[in-house]
């Protein structure tokens, strides 16, 4: 794993985060791949320039294997062979960092045809709805929300299905630019934690 650009804390709360295999393919498509900090929440960027000469190319190449073998293979030939020296240029986080000494990249703003990927939550036209888990602050229980259940303008207030708390789930859990996917799961968490006036620490789920 690897430090967050922006404020220099882990990138990942969990310990995983974007594939190469995806990094190199936005790349590919945009010359950048975004993502963002489980605990700053900003937005920064993946400069295509991260990659050594010709990785994009063969990253090219294998993502026309079918699905079924394409992870396996990616895991095999990239991840466990600890290939980072080959796939990366050695000053890559260097690179990194250069590309988002001016902050957080400003998704909100940015140009964007509802046709296509949001830039800022990343979901395509027709997203899967999807459901997240929470531990209620109250007793710990382990609780979970699907999207369907999110008003879109009013949010949705929850039962823990053990101590009957109530927790109210803000209308802001949607995203902002495209209102058709939820935010990122640890904003998710600090969105309810700030409008419940709880610590946030007190909803992840271990």
């Amino acid at each position: 794993m690897y430090d967050c650009p922006l404020c220099g804390k882990p990138k990942s709360k969990n310990g995983t985060g974007q594939s190469i295999l995806w990094i190199a393919l936005e790349c590919i498509s945009s010359g950048y791949a975004l993502s963002h900090c489980d605990n700053c929440g900003g937005a920064f960027k993946f400069p295509d320039g991260i990659f050594a000469e010709g990785m994009l190319g063969e990253f090219q190449k294998i993502s026309q294997i079918p699905g079924d073998y394409l992870y396996d293979y990616v895991t095999k030939v990239f991840v466990n062979s600890n290939s980072q020296d080959r796939i990366l240029e050695p000053n890559w986080y260097h690179l990194l960092l250069e590309a988002n000494s001016f902050g957080p990249v400003d998704t909100l703003n940015m140009q964007w045809d509802r046709g296509e990927k949001c830039p800022n939550c990343g979901s395509n036209p027709n997203p899967y709805p999807i459901s997240f888990n929470y531990l209620c602050p109250f007793c710990g229980y382990n609780n979970s929300v699907a999207q369907q259940d999110i008003d879109v303008f009013l949010g949705v207030r929850v039962l823990c299905r053990n101590c009957f708390r109530p927790l109210l789930v803000p209308q802001r859990v949607w995203c902002p630019k495209c209102s058709r996917a939820l935010v990122d799961y640890y904003q998710i968490l600090r969105y309810i934690a700030d409008e419940n006036n709880v610590p946030v620490e007190k909803l992840e789920s271990k």
